[in-house]
């Protein structure tokens, strides 16, 4: 069996491409979703209220 690529080149990337690109969303890196950067008081919250 070749090697037909890993799971980034082969799910992941295509579906943010079309996420950002045919369906508007904004992609941000889960490191930068992290209270140190002010998106959360806590890991534990779930839903982020300032990207409502």
């Amino acid at each position: 069996m070749s090697y037909l690529g890993n799971e980034y080149t082969l799910v992941e990337k295509p579906a943010l491409d079309y996420l950002t690109g045919n369906l508007g969303y904004d992609y941000v890196e889960g490191e930068k979703l992290t209270p140190s950067f002010g998106e959360r008081e806590s890991l534990r919250d779930v839903i982020l209220i300032k990207r409502f």
